[in-house]
């Protein structure tokens, strides 16, 4: 009869102190150029409320999301890390862990961070001709500073593009301009750049219009003769300039001679 009254408190204080929980977190961790979140799930499964802690071992900054500081009983919960890369940790590998308590209950995961670079330009682009201007919209999806050089054109038979470089800082979109000048129409001239030591390309519609400045053979000439679409447009345009210049020339010859007789 005693027994059984010594068994029940004793039973009642495992059950109190029984904190299960569950925690998928993995044994490595590849990143590359943007933060990485892992998520795990915290579950007490006592009778009672348990205070929660969570310890993060790691070379890099981090958050911590959806944590509390006590778990009700039968309650369960999603932590969510979120890790910040460093750019001068590229090329190696960290060892890193979290520490799980909950309750008198501890566990701990250990997993491998490696960090890596991608093969690709990590930015975006939407390009629009205003004129003589290639405006373009570009987003650095990138967690690191990152520069992009604009090398020219594709096709450069009819067109050629201002070259430039420009710096983007961490997740920053701007807009960027570009002297553009050329003849005809083309709907996918590529506009070539070098992003991350990569030679990368997006595509851009060009379109001469009104009042454009066409480049021909090293000179400029301005024109208000409508949409050029041939490149013989430009020679007679010429042709018929170098006629005029000359018949406008004798023709004040002309006038001076009869003036002195």
């Amino acid at each position: 009869m005693k027994l059984k009254y010594l068994i029940l408190p004793l039973l009642l204080v495992f059950a109190l102190n029984a904190n299960a929980f569950t925690s998928d977190l993995p044994n490595f961790i590849n990143f590359y150029e943007e933060p990485e979140t892992i998520s795990f799930f915290v579950e007490n499964d006592s009778g009672s409320i348990q205070p929660l802690n969570i310890s993060v071992f790691s070379p890099l900054a981090y958050e911590i999301q959806g944590k509390k500081n006590f778990i009700e009983s039968g309650e369960k919960i999603q932590i969510d890390l979120v890790f910040f890369p460093k750019e001068e940790l590229i090329n190696s590998v960290y060892e890193s862990s979290v520490l799980i308590e909950l309750g008198n209950e501890k566990t701990k995961n250990n997993f491998s961070m490696y960090f890596l670079k991608r093969n690709f330009c990590p930015m975006e682009f939407n390009a629009e001709q205003k004129g003589n201007l290639i405006e373009v919209k570009v987003k650095n999806n990138s967690f690191y500073e990152t520069k992009l050089e604009v090398l020219g054109l594709k096709n450069k038979e009819n067109w050629s593009i201002e070259k430039k470089v420009f710096s983007f800082d961490s997740d920053e979109e701007k807009i960027i301009s570009l002297s553009v000048s050329g003849f005809g129409s083309e709907e996918n001239n590529s506009v070539l750049i070098k992003c991350n030591e990569l030679e990368e390309e997006f595509n851009v519609k060009l379109e001469s219009r009104n009042s454009n400045v066409i480049s021909a053979t090293g000179n400029v000439l301005v024109t208000e003769f409508g949409e050029l679409t041939e490149p013989i447009n430009v020679v007679l345009i010429v042709i018929a300039s170098v006629l005029l210049i000359l018949f406008i020339s004798r023709l004040v010859k002309r006038l001076n001679k009869e003036e002195i007789k």
